[in-house]
């Protein structure tokens, strides 16, 4: 890791540690809800990424050593959100949101046992949802790339997807950045990030607008911008950041930016708005990908 990279890590540097936390989803809960005293099924407590033998034994629902009380299971049951996910912290039900004056409300968006989570931030979806699922997504990103080998940088971690990805991809490290405090709290129990927890991501908690300054000149192999939306963080689509994203990549090396469906986000214009920049930082090969719903771009060979 380059020199400039490790001085980021030690002060900017934001450990993933997963969160084993019981986790229901409003399904879930009138399933167990609806179970018999001695009775047993196989249900999930991780949203459908693993399955265990769940059995009612009077005013609790077991799995080997977990005890989760009826009446915690019941209130997501009864009272719970569709879209919502809840987690058992202390023997009382909780959904996995956050809310503060400065960063807005977010929170961990259900979409179907066995489907990732999607990440809301004041109401607005973090990933694409409608007839794809969030890892797919991710997934479609770094295959644009074609094959992400080395070092990849990772502008925007949100839930970790394309970190993720990155890393099945063939990356060798990925370094990803979060701005938002809650978001990391949230990815933290979110059983389909983590994979965070791997020691070949690094995780920075800063704004990537500022900390990219600070990254080292031609150090990354392979570079995903996949910024909010245009109006929420403009300066991710500036020229000057756009200039700073091709310094750090090594010659030769791919970017994908992210920017949505054409028309949903400010048309026409704003895609050549963004494609304009980015060929004025130095970009070449510019090149839109509709199943990925963003540019692929090259930075020159030496």
């Amino acid at each position: 890791m380059g020199s400039g990279i490790e001085s980021l890590v030690k002060r900017f540097g934001c450990k993933y540690r997963y969160r084993a936390l019981p986790l229901l989803s409003v399904d879930t809960a009138r399933e167990l809800a609806a179970l018999e005293d001695g009775a047993c099924t196989e249900s999930s407590l991780d949203l459908g990424m693993s399955r265990v033998e769940l059995c009612r034994r009077g005013s609790y629902v077991e799995a080997g050593s977990l005890s989760i009380p009826m009446d915690a299971i019941e209130a997501v049951a009864r009272g719970g959100k569709s879209s919502s996910v809840y987690a058992i912290i202390d023997s009382e039900p909780r959904e996995v949101a956050a809310y503060s004056d400065e960063w807005g409300f977010c929170r961990l968006r259900y979409l179907g046992l066995g489907i990732p989570t999607t990440l809301e931030i004041n109401g607005i979806h973090m990933h694409r949802i409608e007839g794809i699922d969030p890892y797919r997504g991710a997934e479609l990103k770094i295959r644009s790339l074609g094959r992400a080998r080395g070092r990849v940088l990772d502008t925007c971690m949100g839930l970790g997807y394309t970190a993720i990805k990155a890393l099945e991809r063939g990356a060798s490290s990925v370094v990803t950045v979060e701005v938002n405090p809650l978001v990391i709290e949230i990815a933290r129990v979110n059983p389909w990030s983590r994979a965070l927890e791997s020691p070949r991501i690094t995780t920075l908690r800063g704004d990537v607008a500022k900390l990219i300054y600070e990254m080292p000149s031609s150090y990354f192999d392979a570079a995903i911008h996949d910024p909010p939306r245009i109006s929420i963080a403009g300066e991710l689509y500036s020229q000057e950041f756009y200039r700073e994203l091709y310094r750090v990549l090594k010659p030769g090396a791919r970017l994908f930016h992210y920017t949505g469906e054409p028309g949903r986000h400010g048309g026409p214009s704003y895609l050549k708005g963004v494609r304009n920049r980015l060929e004025r930082a130095g970009f070449v090969a510019i090149r839109w990908v509709g199943r990925a719903l963003g540019f692929v771009a090259a930075k020159p060979r030496a």
